[in-house]
């Protein structure tokens, strides 16, 4: 998380992004290197045990991909009913999951200007 933003504004800022799509349970913002959620807004059925689960999954991928494909800054995972799609930078991530995820991925650019305010 940068210096130059709050908890608080940051998951105010998961809200807003989650509140714009619909079919967008979930926003999450976390930490690939100690693999830790550090800010969310999700929907009442995502509960915090499978949040963790997902973003460890996610931490994981990223790390795969990296022998493989340099560094992705995203990728796209695909579950009956349901998309979730992670966004990279540096050690930074957000996650979205829910049902739609054409208007998940609408959301990419939002979530990249989140992830860039105050890199140096």
């Amino acid at each position: 998380m940068t210096p130059q933003r709050s908890q608080r504004a940051l998951e105010q800022e998961l809200t807003a992004i989650r509140a714009s799509a619909m079919g967008c349970g979930l926003v999450s913002f976390g930490d690939l290197k100690t693999q830790s959620v550090l800010a969310e807004s999700r929907d009442a059925i995502w509960q915090g045990a499978q949040l963790e689960r997902l973003f460890t999954g996610a931490c994981q991928a990223f790390s795969l991909l990296e022998h493989v494909a340099g560094q992705p800054d995203h990728l796209v995972a695909l579950a009956p009913e349901e998309a979730r799609i992670f966004v990279r930078h540096r050690h930074d991530t957000i996650m979205l999951a829910g049902a739609d995820l054409t208007e998940m991925e609408a959301l990419i650019p939002k979530v990249r200007d989140i992830l860039h305010i105050g890199v140096i």
